[in-house]
């Protein structure tokens, strides 16, 4: 496993990280001041992270920085993006009336909707937080896994069955879905988290089962040895038939080889791998919630984190697929969420391009996983993440909906 990312890259995000966590110190010593002084310096160093940027807002408008909210605010709109909610409001508060409303002309306008969707499925809202999703094209099923229901269903005919049944197992709650090339087996990976309720007092484990797709029995079960410290995550399977898993508490990528789950992909600037993608030369793309996009290369171990521009942020990314000579993935990281299309150049090295294919559908509010399928994108909506607490309880006045998923054509 080696670490052949640029320097360059490796010490902006070491640079950036002490800043930030300097500027948690002096804020929480009473120095607002030397907090946003070493914020601007994180955000300099390794620009449009958005966590970043709402602190910066949010410390710039406590202490009075006028000229400085202003400056984010605008960032915010030049990235695309829109500060969340309560900060939004602390910015209107304190700017004056013109600056204001030239701000909600540009967050109205960054709000808009952009693509068009149908409707494929209504996930009853008995089965709640869905998060995975995979496509069987044979058959025309669906198969969805739940959080909090801790089970995956089976959708066929427009009819919902339980294909591992809630409380019946040990497994905990079931995240990412992927089939096999000959559409044999289901793989699903699995972790007990904080969201994951009735777990009190049983072990944490996390892994993939292998689950053949005619009978419906689980074949086989990797269990990863550090589980207290790890959460498998999602999974891709290559065209040649080997299973890639992130793992994005342990910050590292394994691979499945006979009954052991072996790390192939570990490094010190992982912040949380999610969505893996294979490339057409059989390498593999990582979404990192944290960080962007690594490419892994799979013949030498080496780790890149992929270049963007500077008016773009790949912060947040969830799900991730490629689609021809492209990526699709999820952002739900940012406001609004979205999907996008990310070209990279030839070596998968750099973005080429980045657009927006979908954001604000009237069904959005955090969608998460998808897959694709003869250039038509089937995702989870939404997932609903926000309503809930720990122990998959919802939160005060929050109402679980019924989950839909989208059927969206790829140009």
């Amino acid at each position: 496993m080696h670490e052949d990312t640029r320097a360059s890259d490796d010490q902006a995000f070491i640079n950036s990280q002490k800043h930030r966590h300097g500027a948690a110190t002096a804020y929480q010593n009473g120095d607002r001041e030397k907090a946003l002084e070493l914020l601007i310096l994180a955000d300099k160093i390794r620009p449009n992270n958005p966590a970043v940027m709402g602190n910066i807002l949010f410390i710039s408008l406590e202490t009075g920085a006028t000229k400085t909210a202003k400056a984010i605010a605008e960032k915010y709109a030049t990235l695309g993006m829109i500060p969340p909610q309560r900060l939004l409001t602390q910015l209107y508060d304190g700017i004056p009336e013109t600056d204001r409303r030239a701000f909600e002309k540009a967050y109205t306008a960054i709000n808009a909707q952009i693509g068009t969707a149908e409707i494929e499925y209504a996930v009853p809202d008995s089965l709640k937080l869905i998060e995975g999703i995979a496509y069987h094209p044979n058959n025309q099923t669906f198969y969805v896994s739940s959080v909090v229901s801790k089970g995956i269903y089976k959708i066929e005919n427009d009819q919902v069955s339980p294909l591992i049944e809630g409380d019946e197992h040990q497994y905990g709650s079931f995240f990412g879905l992927d089939i096999d090339p000959e559409n044999t087996f289901l793989y699903a990976t699995f972790a007990t988290i904080d969201h994951t309720p009735n777990m009190n007092g049983k072990p944490k484990r996390t892994g993939v089962l292998k689950i053949d797709i005619d009978s419906e029995k689980i074949i086989q079960t990797w269990t990863l040895n550090d589980s207290a410290n790890s959460q498998v995550a999602d999974l891709v399977i290559t065209n040649n038939g080997q299973i890639f898993l992130s793992n994005s508490q342990g910050k590292a990528v394994y691979e499945i080889k006979g009954d052991q789950l072996v790390k192939r992909f570990k490094h010190s600037g992982f912040m949380s791998p999610q969505g893996l993608a294979k490339t057409n030369d059989g390498n593999l793309i990582l979404a990192d919630y944290g960080r962007g996009l690594w490419h892994l290369d799979t013949s030498t171990q080496n780790i890149t984190l992929i270049e963007t521009s500077e008016n773009l942020s790949l912060i947040g990314l969830d799900g991730l697929k490629a689609s021809s000579n492209r990526l699709v993935a999820t952002q739900n990281g940012i406001q609004p969420a979205r999907v996008i299309e990310i070209e990279l150049d030839t070596n998968s090295k750099k973005v080429v391009s980045s657009t927006i294919i979908a954001k604000n559908l009237a069904a959005f509010d955090e969608p998460t996983l998808f897959d694709i399928h003869n250039n038509t994108v089937f995702m989870i909506a939404n997932s609903q993440w926000p309503k809930y607490q720990k122990g998959g309880i919802l939160k005060d006045k929050q109402v679980q909906k019924p989950t839909y998923i989208l059927k969206m054509k790829l140009k």
